[in-house]
């Protein structure tokens, strides 16, 4: 069985390496064929790399070995019973702000 923590550290490194060049590009498709170069990563790419590597870090050090899924399902479990109490108490605000 691989290890799962490797696998954490493993890509862990992969994005800390994305997050630490200033200077990487990326490609969008403009159709057609047509490829443009981006300047910098989109504002929400990035951040979403930056949660990767938060969460990463908390699995790390906060799970043992073989535990990883595990507490992966146990969060989202808990993240999903915080979110439907959420919309319930915010439902009418919410419903108003989007109508």
């Amino acid at each position: 069985m691989a290890s799962e923590h490797a696998f954490l550290r493993e890509r862990l490194a992969i994005v800390e390496q994305w997050l630490a060049t200033p200077e990487r590009q990326q490609f969008t498709h403009e159709g057609k064929g047509r490829v443009r170069q981006l300047a910098s990563l989109p504002i929400r790419e990035d951040l979403t790399r930056k949660r990767e590597a938060r969460l990463l870090r908390k699995l790390l050090s906060r799970t043992r070995e073989g535990q990883v899924l595990r507490t992966l399902i146990a969060w989202k479990s808990q993240l999903s019973v915080f979110l439907s109490d959420h919309r319930q108490r915010y439902k009418e605000m919410q419903d108003a702000y989007f109508i």
